[in-house]
């Protein structure tokens, strides 16, 4: 677990300074931790509404999850917004954010070929109900990332995947 948890303390330096700089703002990761535990588990703690960037990598599905004020936050400042969200009385995503959300995906897929990974981006889901990536029982390796906006909470980034795969 040391090797990943060494390219993710590097994929959180990335994503900080990769989308403060593209986006002109404070963005920031910390805290950031791995874990091993069983996917049920894993996404019993997740908020129902996201955006999940399902990537393979040698034949192994990994999902990157961004929970929707992330979403919601970073596009708002994209199209020129000070990065403040309105609360939303449904889960959904405009089709900015959905934009938004595919350009991190191509951020992060970047990320991954700059380290010799052949990862292939897949498809994207926004509701946990609408695919299963692992099997309940399976035991995953949870990168999670707590974010921050102009030193606001926005929400987590969370990496899993089976364990071993970015050794």
């Amino acid at each position: 677990m040391k090797d990943s948890e060494q390219f993710y303390k590097n994929f959180s330096l990335y994503l900080t300074d990769h989308i403060s700089g593209e986006l002109k703002t404070g963005f920031n990761t910390m805290n950031m931790s791995i874990k091993k535990e069983s996917y049920n588990a894993f996404n019993e703690q997740i908020p129902s509404y996201f955006y999940a960037g399902i990537f393979k990598l040698q034949d192994t599905t990994f999902l990157t999850i961004c929970e929707a004020k992330i979403i919601y936050s970073l596009s708002n400042r994209m199209y020129g917004g000070n990065g403040l969200v309105e609360t939303r009385p449904e889960a959904l995503f405009t089709d900015s954010e959905l934009f938004f959300g595919d350009l991190m995906m191509e951020w992060i897929l970047r990320f991954y070929q700059k380290h010799n990974k052949s990862v292939i981006f897949k498809k994207y889901e926004t509701d946990k109900s609408q695919f299963q990536s692992f099997f309940p029982t399976d035991d995953i390796e949870i990168a999670s990332m707590s974010c921050t906006m102009q030193n606001n909470p926005i929400g987590h980034i969370y990496v899993c995947h089976k364990a071993g795969l970015v050794d």
